[in-house]
């Protein structure tokens, strides 16, 4: 046999150049779908490496040169990252084979043993790889999935939003028809009832002047006829301005307050301050009407919950909007409570919200121990700012 350095140089070259193509494949099968290399084949090539009197320096650039040759351009850069893992498990394989098999007339069996585990460890590792790629990309596919589900749950939301904006139009249309019916009712009572009653009245007069003469018996029961009479009277116009207060339509806001605060003071005692700025008046009447009837409602919980002593009614302007702000000392409450108990229990504070609400307006409620509650009503509107006129009723 020649052992002449050049014949040895050609036998080197030729095994490199096969232990060049056998990594390339090697890399390759890794890279792609193929079946990752078993233990017993993987310590083979390791073995041919060593007798290839191949370096661990010259099989990791051969390594590096292969990698960059046989990587996809076609990947994403998280694809790329995984791959490079896997050559690189790959490489840490074949190394700690070749180490393991050029050592070990040093190392004890028990050291070969372990590298060999280390070994089949990496190979494991490369398998566990493959399952969490799997993984990854079936959460990809959910993320998908979930991405898919919150377009439609937008559409669903966008939907029930249209349809709570036809319920809001609905109830403010509904809210309105009340209105009328109530200022229509009131009319009828005021003007139709109020003057067949106060007719019968003048009637019944009449009689007992004519029957002072005859009957004192008829006399009596005449005069009791006209104070069931005058009592009617006075319970159908208090009731004409529990259904619709005359001076809202007749006179504005400021006056319809102050006498409904009158009537308040009259059977509480109770201190009531009103301000309302004249722009308050340019209003429409569906906002007027709403401001009275926040109030309204506002003043009789007030009244009945929480035993103040005083109440301060502010109606004003800022930066376009109409603010009406209710205060009174009196015992605090847990809004949060109140707001989130059954619609029966707080249908007062409902009411006003909605009828705000569908005006595109906003309503607070704040509420402190020891200091009161404090109701805060803006509704949008355009009009030249005007002053303000105050009573303390």
């Amino acid at each position: 046999m020649d052992n002449s350095p050049t014949v040895m140089e050609d036998i080197m070259v030729t095994n490199t150049s096969n232990i060049r193509r056998r990594y390339r494949d090697l890399l390759r099968r890794s890279l792609g779908p193929g079946t990752a290399p078993t233990a017993k084949a993987t310590q083979r090539f390791a073995s041919q490496i060593s007798a290839a009197h191949i370096s661990m320096i010259d099989l990791a650039i051969m390594h590096e040169q292969l990698l960059q040759k046989e990587m996809p351009t076609d990947v994403s850069s998280r694809q790329r990252r995984s791959m490079t893992t896997e050559a690189g498990i790959v490489f840490s394989s074949l190394f700690g084979a070749a180490q393991s098999d050029a050592l070990a007339p040093e190392f004890p069996p028990k050291v070969h043993e372990l590298l060999s585990t280390l070994s089949r460890r990496s190979i494991d590792l490369s398998d566990d790889n493959d399952q969490l790629s799997k993984r990854i990309e079936a959460l990809q596919k959910a993320e998908a999935l979930l991405m898919h589900s919150e377009q439609a749950g937008r559409k669903v939301r966008i939907e029930a939003e249209r349809l709570q904006e036809q319920l809001r139009l609905l109830s403010r249309q509904l809210m309105n028809a009340q209105e009328e019916e109530r200022r229509s009712i009131s009319r009828e009572l005021h003007d139709v009832i109020g003057q067949i009653l106060a007719g019968i009245n003048i009637r019944l007069a009449t009689l007992k002047h004519e029957a002072q003469l005859n009957s004192a018996g008829l006399d009596r029961h005449i005069a009791q006829t006209q104070r069931l009479v005058h009592k009617s009277v006075g319970i159908v116009h208090r009731f004409a301005r529990k259904l619709r207060p005359p001076a809202l339509d007749d006179l504005g806001l400021l006056p319809a307050l102050q006498a409904h605060i009158r009537v308040l003071t009259r059977r509480h005692k109770i201190q009531v301050t009103v301000a309302v700025c004249s722009d308050a008046e340019q209003l429409s009447m569906e906002q007027r009407t709403a401001l009275f009837r926040v109030a309204q409602e506002a003043l009789c919980n007030v009244i009945r919950h929480a035993r103040a002593s005083t109440i301060d009614v502010q109606v004003v302007r800022l930066e376009g909007s109409i603010h009406m702000v209710i205060q009174d000392d009196g015992r605090s409450f847990d809004v949060q409570r109140i707001q989130n108990a059954p619609r029966s229990k707080h249908l007062g504070l409902l009411g006003m919200r909605e009828r705000v609400e569908m005006l595109n307006g906003t309503f607070e409620i704040e509420a402190q121990p020891g200091i009161g509650t404090t109701i805060r009503v803006t509704i949008p509107m355009n009009k030249r700012v005007g002053t303000a006129k105050e009573a303390s009723v």
